[in-house]
């Protein structure tokens, strides 16, 4: 059990050594590190979500630097998985459903399926409903609730996403 607290710690301390700079293997390390630690949490354990979370977390850095399709199924594929564990009200529930809805954004951007745009829009109304009014992070998660209305808007011309669109912002 120490093993897996000992990976996830020192990956935590590679990502943030990182920094988004794309310029070291502290990512890639920190990934490796991410995916072993979760193999000691399999599933069932209590403290599997959190480790998912690191490591999706790293994994969107990553796409965000290479733009590795493969990176953003495996988060978007993991962020599902982390829902599943988390029950309303956990305090990771909503960066994990608002983190899952960027990264159907990002793949609507690529691939123009509606369908991930779709199941977008009721993640973020979720996430935003869970985060209180005074959050310092709110405002990220209604610029990107505002984006996604935008893009379905551009697609169906519904004047209901861009009056909610504006509404947000």
């Amino acid at each position: 059990p120490e093993r897996a607290s000992a990976l996830r710690n020192l990956a935590r301390a590679l990502y943030r050594r990182d920094g988004g700079s794309g310029s070291s293997g502290d990512l890639e390390q920190c990934i490796e590190l991410y995916d072993e630690a979760l193999e000691l949490r399999p599933a069932g354990h209590p403290q599997r979500a959190n480790f998912i979370y690191g490591l999706t977390v790293a994994l969107y850095r990553r796409y965000c630097q290479s733009c590795s399709l493969g990176d953003l199924e495996r988060c978007i594929q993991l962020y599902e998985e982390a829902l599943e564990l988390l029950p309303t009200g956990h305090p990771w529930r909503s960066p994990c459903l608002h983190n899952l809805a960027l990264a159907l954004a990002c793949r609507f951007n690529r691939s123009r399926s509606p369908r991930d745009l779709e199941r977008s829009i009721p993640l973020y109304v979720e996430a935003l409903g869970s985060r209180p009014t005074d959050d310092p992070e709110r405002h990220l998660y209604l610029f990107n609730f505002a984006t996604a209305l935008k893009y379905r808007y551009e697609l169906s011309c519904s004047l209901d996403d861009l009056e909610q669109c504006n509404a947000l912002l």
